[in-house]
C-alpha cells in the first residue's frame, strides 16, 4: 500500500497496542473461559476479561440452544440482543472461527431482521 492510500492512522494503532499494558488483548494473546453461567450481560471490554468472567465454548453452545429456547417463550428482543452481543463477545476474545460462530452470528442477524433492528448489522 502506497502513502497515499495508507490509512489515516498510520502504524499508530500497532505502536499503542505494543505500548500499552499488558492487560489489552494482544494479537498473540488467547483468553479460556472457564465461566459457567448460560446467561451473561453484554460489557465493553476495555481491557481483556478476566478467564472467569468468559464462557468456553461448551459452555456457549449450552447458552445459545437456551437463548433459543427463551426466545421462543419470551420473545423479549432487547434482552435476546444483549445476550447474544455477551455471547458473540465470548466467541471473539477466545478466538473462536467455526461453525458454531457462524451459527451464533447468523441467529442474532436473523433475530435483528425479523425485529427491523437493520442498525446493528450497517
Amino acid at each position: 500500500m502506497d502513502a497515499k492510500n495508507a490509512p489515516k492512522w498510520g502504524n499508530s494503532l500497532s505502536s499503542t497496542l505494543a505500548n500499552s499494558s499488558s492487560s489489552l488483548i494482544l494479537p498473540n494473546e488467547i483468553i479460556i473461559g472457564t465461566c459457567t453461567n448460560l446467561e451473561k450481560s453484554y460489557f465493553r471490554l476495555g481491557q481483556a476479561p478476566p478467564p472467569e468472567t468468559v464462557r468456553p465454548e461448551h459452555i456457549l453452545k449450552r447458552s445459545h440452544q437456551h437463548l433459543q429456547n427463551q426466545w421462543k417463550q419470551k420473545r423479549a428482543y432487547a434482552w435476546i440482543c444483549d445476550q447474544y452481543k455477551a455471547l458473540r463477545q465470548d466467541l471473539t476474545v477466545q478466538r473462536i472461527k467455526n461453525g458454531f460462530c457462524v451459527e451464533v452470528y447468523e441467529t442474532h442477524a436473523r433475530l435483528a431482521l425479523e425485529n427491523v433492528m437493520l442498525s446493528l448489522y450497517s
